[in-house]
């Protein structure tokens, strides 16, 4: 669980450096950080179950 929060919160940081840029950026990049989220959530509960 550790390393799945490290790495989002990575895209996190990634995403609030890229947000000072253009708004289409901020864009795909909160959209990026999302499908991250899920696919964090999936690996978690399939190495829980």
């Amino acid at each position: 669980m550790k390393r799945e929060e490290k790495i989002l919160g990575e895209a996190n940081r990634m995403a609030k450096e890229e947000r000072s840029q253009t708004k289409e950026v901020v864009v795909v990049v909160v959209d990026e950080v999302e499908v991250l989220e899920i696919v964090l959530f999936v690996e978690c509960r399939v190495t829980v179950s």
